[in-house]
């Protein structure tokens, strides 16, 4: 009875495992990635990196951004051939180009000792309150914009205002999630005017007409990117 009971547990947390890979895939549906789940936590105290189950046979890279369910976990910093070092965003190295709520300007979301990031590099006169959306900037090469990280939790102010940096809360504790996605192939975007030009490898190339009745702002985004992505084409689709 005790080894059916047994075998009943590992069948539920492995239905458990795959809903939640499922889940995560179905969320990041038009990103492009590989799906696993960590089977490692580092044993050093000190340092918030984890092991997952894939590697450079899967097609993964160092430096690819990596997802939960809950939004940005962390990025790949070392890759073997069936398995892949990941550093958590809570790692007290980490760093990340972030934006809070409507706000433009870019931040920096930093890893401390008490496993809780917070944003700095914030300017003084900027209205930053409990509560805010904290996302990815999209200023990195391998972090599409608009990836959710949490809220903000508190806003500190020091004495002098120089140092001034928020606490932000994530919607998940990090050492408790298993499945992840690497984001292998995330796609180069341009948000001009009310257009939104995203870079597509896959569509069959329409240069001509594509573009026609689009604004200066748009046909220089296109001469851009195909300058710079002769084989490729660009979807515009208005927002």
């Amino acid at each position: 009875k005790k080894l059916e009971l047994r075998q009943i547990e590992i069948l539920n947390s492995k239905i458990a495992e795959l809903t939640e890979m499922l889940n995560l895939k179905n969320r990041y549906a038009s990103i492009e990635g590989v799906v696993g789940k960590v089977i490692e936590e580092s044993k050093n105290n000190l340092e918030e990196v984890v092991t997952i189950n894939i590697g450079k046979n899967q097609g993964i890279k160092e430096g690819m951004a990596v997802v939960y369910s809950g939004g940005l976990y962390g990025k790949v910093i070392n890759v073997n051939e069936n398995t892949s070092i990941v550093k958590r965003i809570i790692d007290t190295t980490s760093k990340v180009s972030v934006q809070i709520g409507t706000i433009k300007q870019s931040m920096i979301l930093e890893g401390n000792e008490d496993k809780n990031p917070k944003v700095t590099r914030i300017d003084d006169g900027l209205k930053i309150v409990k509560g805010m959306e904290v996302v990815t900037s999209g200023e990195s090469d391998v972090l599409p914009k608009g990836i959710y990280i949490g809220r903000v939790s508190e806003v500190v102010v020091p004495p002098n205002k120089i140092d001034t940096y928020a606490k932000v809360e994530l919607p998940e504790n990090l050492k408790e999630v298993k499945a992840l996605l690497t984001i292998s192939t995330p796609s180069p975007q341009i948000l001009i005017s009310k257009y939104y030009c995203q870079l597509k490898s896959t569509m069959v190339p329409c240069w001509n007409g594509l573009f026609q009745g689009c604004n200066w702002e748009i046909r220089l985004a296109r001469d851009f990117w195909l300058g710079q992505n002769a084989r490729k084409s660009i979807n515009i689709v208005q927002i």
